[in-house]
């Protein structure tokens, strides 16, 4: 018997702003987690743009943006 096959580690994609993207891998992105994610949001602050990551059943993990 095998489980159901509906997810992976995902994909992190990054715009150009007209409409293109571009697919990056974790070490360029330096953007990676693992867990059953439930909701990815970003927060825009004066400084920077900070992302909160929720996981099901485990802690929530927050990422800041370093790069432009």
């Amino acid at each position: 018997e095998t489980g159901i096959y509906d997810a992976s580690y995902g994909l992190f994609l990054k715009g150009d702003g007209k409409g293109g993207f571009t697919p990056l891998s974790p070490q360029q992105s330096g953007f990676f987690v693992q867990g059953a994610v439930r909701d990815i949001r970003t927060i825009r602050t004066k400084r920077q743009n900070l992302t909160i990551v929720a996981k099901n059943n485990d802690s929530t993990q927050l990422f800041t943006n370093t790069k432009n």
